[in-house]
């Protein structure tokens, strides 16, 4: 039987070399492809970034339904709307919208939301109507 040559560098076929040149290449023509992409991705930000803020220096509009605001922001006691009154707390006196005013109409904070306990049920009992009996 006849001995199959070995492969060697000389005899390996042509198709097996690669040609590194029109890798290298392709490879320089996709990056500059990507940085022409990620230029205009970022020019495209940067408009965004600006129109987001002018809009954020826009003054905010008023809420429907709520009072007028001093120059801090914060908001002013109005007798001809509703109002409430708190007892048995030392700094507020009045309730409006949902924030709390001193006896001098000032602003002091939010109105706390919720209770600070949690609801229990079982406390509340049932209560039943008393009968009256005939004497």
């Amino acid at each position: 039987m006849a001995q199959s040559p070995k492969p060697t560098a000389q005899n390996a076929p042509q198709s097996a070399t690669l040609d590194l040149s029109s890798d290298a290449t392709e490879i320089a023509a996709e990056n500059e492809d990507l940085k022409a992409q990620n230029a205009l991705l970022m020019a495209r930000l940067s408009a965004i970034d600006a129109e987001l803020a002018t809009l954020r220096a826009r003054p905010k509009a008023a809420e429907p339904n709520q009072g007028a605001r001093n120059e801090d922001g914060d908001p002013i006691f109005d007798e001809e709307r509703p109002y409430g009154v708190v007892t048995g707390d030392h700094a507020a006196a009045y309730v409006q919208d949902g924030h709390q005013f001193g006896r001098d109409k000032r602003y002091l904070s939010d109105e706390p939301k919720g209770s600070p306990k949690p609801f229990n049920p079982r406390l509340v009992g049932i209560v039943k109507p008393r009968v009256v009996q005939a004497a």
